[in-house]
């Protein structure tokens, strides 16, 4: 079946709609799913029902894009803790190292956010495990648009990556989003791995926050800056496959507060048991 997500996931989604003129209630119906899900964020429903819930968001508005669209308006703010944690981080390395190890268990289950060196800059990327094509691409851009809003956060608005990889992109599409992102979108390279992800310099890790309240300790000869932990080299993503990290067996009973319909448990996160 797959993972989970949490229902708060459905806010930026609904403010997206309301945006473009559609009907978030239209489109929970058309889903199956139950309309006072927009009251219970803190429940928890399937990654496939949150791909459907994407696919006909862009059906009911009519925008071929819409993930995109939703991926230029979102702010990790909107995260709630999950979000407010990473932005309070004193870098952005700090910050990517924050988002990468409380994802399953604050927003969603059976996704991976990997740091990975290159042999120019760094990739940041994020490969679900749940499989299925319908909404898939749509899931994926924004969450894309979280990690740019993250990443802008420390260098400043006007700051863009090196490129935004992004599968299976129509060449007569790139440009549009390009604008909507601001930023280089293009392909996975020939040979490499289809999991989207952005890649940029290095250096940027350890770029400040500029709304933090803290200050640099002041080094001496004797006491020299802690070096950050080694990122791992690209063989971390082999080139075949969605799931290029071990999965974790999980639970294989419904987890608890859950909508999904009578659907096995399986990933490595405890998101659910935190509800």
């Amino acid at each position: 079946m797959g993972g989970y997500v949490r229902a708060s996931a459905l806010a930026p989604i609904r403010s997206c709609v309301d945006r473009l003129g559609g009907r978030m209630d239209r489109i929970l119906r058309a889903v199956d799913l139950p309309v006072g899900l927009l009251d219970r964020p803190v429940l928890v429903l399937p990654r496939m029902d949150h791909y459907a819930v994407l696919q006909a968001a862009g059906r009911d508005t009519g925008s071929t894009d819409f993930g995109a669209e939703m991926g230029a308006a979102v702010r990790t703010g909107m995260l709630g803790p999950y979000g407010t944690g990473t932005t309070e981080a004193p870098t952005l390395g700090a910050a990517i190292r924050r988002a990468n190890g409380t994802l399953n268990r604050m927003m969603q289950t059976d996704t991976d956010l990997v740091l990975c060196r290159l042999r120019r800059g760094v990739r940041w990327s994020m490969a679900s495990h749940t499989r299925g094509k319908a909404g898939r691409f749509q899931n994926e851009l924004p969450a894309t648009g979280y990690q740019l809003d993250l990443l802008r956060h420390f260098p400043g608005e006007a700051w863009s990556p090196k490129a935004i990889r992004i599968r299976d992109i129509e060449r007569a599409r790139i440009a549009h989003l390009e604008q909507l992102f601001r930023a280089p979108v293009c392909g996975p390279d020939r040979g490499d791995s289809p999991v989207p992800g952005m890649e940029f310099d290095e250096r940027c890790l350890a770029a400040l926050n500029p709304a933090a309240a803290w200050t640099r300790p002041r080094t001496t000869p004797r006491q020299r800056p802690c070096r950050r932990p080694p990122i791992p080299r690209p063989a971390c993503v082999p080139p075949s496959g969605w799931s290029f990290c071990a999965d974790v067996p999980g639970s294989t009973a419904s987890p608890p507060g859950s909508v999904c319909r009578g659907a096995a448990f399986s990933g490595s996160s405890d998101l659910c048991g935190a509800t």
